[in-house]
């Protein structure tokens, strides 16, 4: 937690010189983009443990697949606003318990809207590094599955609401004044799908296209 939180103000004061030191921009262009990639979580045991189980053994399935979508506005050369939408696919942990007389699957999904202040650095003229830090609200969903001797008291779904810390590194090639493409690593930090849940966090590592009007 240390830190995630050295890097995020670390972002947040590059992104505030960027904007405090740049010359403008000849044209600050709005941009719409779409990318795709590989989502990871560190879901922990805890999502499907069993009260009362004798021997427990965890599988967890935690890769999918994730996209967002976005558009900005980038004000100068060195600094660009960004509102999303991302979806991070769904990840689950199965455990078996009592030597296999039962399991309980639990499943989790997390999606939400992103504003991002993003930090720009360019590296030639068509390549350029980026920071962003900002904000996602986050709706996230649960659901367990019991089997065979495995009961579930209480509800099996949930949904919860709230507020994440997000933050990225990414790279943008400029093909001419129209078209980009993007590699990106982001990580939405603390989510959880049920109020009881430990939380985690979920990176995206993506590729995508810009398209600037």
């Amino acid at each position: 937690m240390k830190m995630k939180t050295i890097f995020a103000g670390a972002l947040a004061c590059a992104a505030t010189v960027a904007l405090a030191q740049a010359q403008p921009a000849t044209q600050a262009p709005w941009y719409f983009g779409l990318s795709a990639g590989t989502s990871t979580s560190n879901s922990p045991d805890s999502d499907a443990a069993v009260t009362g189980a004798t021997t427990n053994s965890y599988t967890k399935n935690n890769t999918s697949t994730g996209y967002k979508v976005f558009v900005g506005k980038q004000f100068n050369q060195n600094f660009a606003l960004e509102l999303g939408y991302v979806d991070l696919g769904k990840f689950d942990v199965k455990n078996t318990v009592n030597g296999g007389t039962g399991t309980a699957t639990s499943t989790s999904k997390h999606a939400g809207v992103t504003a991002m202040a993003v930090g720009i650095a360019p590296v030639s003229e068509r390549l350029s590094f980026m920071g962003k830090i900002g904000v996602m609200a986050s709706s996230s969903n649960s659901e367990i599955a019991p089997t065979g001797s495995v009961t579930v008291s209480g509800a099996r779904t949930a949904t919860v609401s709230e507020g994440n810390l997000a933050y990225g590194l990414g790279l943008q090639y400029d093909f001419g004044k129209t078209y980009s493409m993007r590699v990106e690593y982001d990580v939405y930090a603390g989510l959880r799908a049920a109020a009881n849940w430990d939380r985690r966090d979920v990176n995206l590592l993506s590729l995508g296209l810009v398209v600037k009007f």
